[in-house]
């Protein structure tokens, strides 16, 4: 089977099988995506590169035409299948060739629709805040990889109890003179948060002292909480660029001046009934979802009435917004049912949904910079025991580059013993199931030959440094045909499932099925570089071959791209 004329409307796979859903369907009278629907990858290449089952065809196929299947088509089939063997060199070249025009943006797809990413408050600072941050980073990508216009909202959830707390631990542990005030405030952070899981009763009620002056307008302690909130703040965008470099922020606040209107509405539905100890709930026991209070005894707005606040203040900012995705735990499914139950009765409010996450267990550190600095630690360490091997005296002299600047000496080392670690931390993340619990391993963090995150940068990195010693560059004017090797379909084969399992993906928004397949893309690549050399082979055969392993690289940098990580190009 060849195909002639090349179209960036589709890629490989599905231009081929494209072709084998035209020739059944012009042969047996059957719709064309009724056989497309029909034709599979099989688990052995010994059957072909696509597939079809006979039974399913033949229920569709017309009483008339079935004597047409028989004669024309049956006699062909092995077993209750009929196989498809593809034209190799042109499923080669039109692989690499889409591969090369493409670049970054192989496999994504176009699209004109906008969706908003509401990052939930975390139950937990630590590995709660730091799943929500990958995953939700994650799913922005993935929906800007199929061409729609992504607005993310990060939720801090109850900022006056936050800051109100980080108050009470500047009285106990803050140092004015303090030079780097924001990783001084971090520090606290922890320290308090550790002081209230020993003597809870105590530090809520400096709290609640704090938040009575606050309310009162205390100038003085008004003054504090908005200059404690800024420098917080910077701290926490300082930590999560750190964790992910694409990372954009805009936060849910100032929904005061909606709440009097989301109390208007429920009223006007009669949805709001006054308990005895005076705090206002909603009964949605007839929704199966119990009650839900919008408002405390002391008068004070809940967070869930903050929340459905903020959701209609953006609902009225982004009004181009077709869906609204809430990245938050699985603890919190109840919570978001209701909040989408009320926002549905009293709104015209988008589709809502709750995107749910499993816990990480195993992280005994209280921050996300904590976190981080220790994945950085133990990379430093391994990096620094390579010195025997020359690697770490390369990187010093020569450098990398990083966003086009170069980076030269210990920076350079410090920067890829970062990237390295938290490659390690967010790969091991994203490649278990979403809703799952799991125990994060830290000693697997720095193993560069299984399925981890470390492995997928050393790939990378080793394709990297075969093109820096060529003596010429990337073309995609080579002769395919020299690629005849089955080691080298199967590799182009792999690169052409690429698009697919982007779909796949963002159909479940579970990354654990695209890092699998980087994975397993890593190790196709390591395999088949060991086979198919490129140095001291004819001019024209190393050609082909360097576009075959830049197409592989650039797949496998496309997917770490997605999960969240920055491709290295040495380490």
């Amino acid at each position: 089977m060849k195909i002639t004329k090349r179209s960036n409307q589709q890629n490989t796979k599905s231009k081929f099988k494209s072709a084998i859903a035209t020739l059944l369907s012009d042969t047996v009278s059957v719709e064309k995506q009724k056989v497309l629907d029909l034709i599979q990858i099989p688990k052995s290449t010994t059957h072909g590169q696509f597939t079809l089952p006979i039974p399913q065809l033949l229920k569709l196929v017309p009483h008339q035409d079935k004597d047409v299947l028989c004669k024309e088509i049956v006699h062909l089939a092995q077993g209750q299948f009929l196989n498809f063997n593809v034209n190799k060199e042109e499923y080669i070249r039109e692989t690499l060739l889409t591969v090369f025009e493409e670049k970054e943006r192989y496999g994504h797809t176009l699209n004109d629709r906008s969706v908003l990413i509401h990052l939930g408050s975390p139950a937990k600072h630590h590995e709660g805040h730091l799943k929500r941050m990958i995953l939700g980073g994650f799913i922005q990508r993935i929906y800007e990889a199929n061409g729609y216009k992504c607005y993310k909202l990060n939720d801090l959830g109850d900022e006056k109890n936050l800051y109100a707390l980080l108050a009470v631990g500047y009285k106990k542990y803050g140092n004015p003179e303090e030079k780097d005030i924001v990783r001084h405030l971090d520090d606290i952070s922890v320290k308090i948060n550790q002081d209230m899981k020993q003597d809870f009763k105590k530090v809520t009620q400096e709290v609640s002292v704090y938040l009575r002056k606050l309310d009162q307008g205390d100038p003085e302690t008004v003054q504090e909480w908005q200059k404690l909130r800024l420098l917080s703040r910077q701290s926490s965008e300082e930590t999560h660029r750190r964790l992910l470099k694409d990372q954009r922020f805009e936060y849910m606040n100032d929904t005061e001046d909606y709440i009097p209107m989301v109390y208007r509405r429920l009223e006007e539905k009669g949805l709001c009934n006054q308990s005895e100890d005076g705090s206002l709930v909603i009964n949605l026991s007839n929704y199966n979802l119990g009650r839900a209070v919008i408002r405390t005894s002391d008068k004070s707005s809940t967070y869930l009435t903050r929340e459905i606040a903020g959701t209609l203040m953006y609902c009225e900012k982004y009004k181009d917004v077709e869906k609204i995705i809430y990245v938050a735990s699985v603890e919190q499914e109840n919570h978001c049912k209701q909040l989408f139950k009320i926002l549905q009765i009293i709104s015209d409010c988008p589709e809502l949904v709750h995107i749910p996450f499993g816990r990480i267990l195993n992280m005994s550190t209280s921050s996300l910079k904590e976190i981080l600095d220790t994945a950085k630690e133990n990379m430093l360490r391994v990096i620094k025991e390579d010195m025997r091997h020359g690697k770490y005296a390369d990187i010093l002299k020569e450098g990398i580059v990083v966003d086009e600047h170069l980076v030269q000496g210990e920076k350079a080392v410090d920067y890829i013993a970062d990237t390295l670690g938290i490659s390690g931390i967010i790969t091991q993340d994203m490649a278990n199931k979403r809703v799952r619990n799991y125990h994060f391993a830290w000693d697997r963090m720095t193993d560069a030959r299984g399925d981890t995150g470390i492995f997928l940068q050393y790939t990378h990195t080793r394709i990297c440094g075969i093109e820096r010693k060529l003596n010429f560059p990337v073309s995609p004017h080579c002769q395919f045909s020299l690629l005849n090797e089955e080691e080298a379909f199967e590799l182009t084969r792999a690169i052409s499932l690429y698009p697919d399992i982007i779909q796949t993906t963002f159909q479940s928004l579970d990354s654990s099925t695209l890092v699998l397949y980087l994975f397993k893309l890593a190790h196709m690549i390591s395999q088949v570089n060991y086979n198919l050399r490129i140095k001291d082979v004819d001019p024209k055969l190393a050609e082909a071959r360097l576009l075959l392993f830049w197409a592989a690289k650039t797949t496998l940098a496309n997917g770490m791209k997605l999960i969240g990580l920055h491709p290295l190009e040495r380490m």
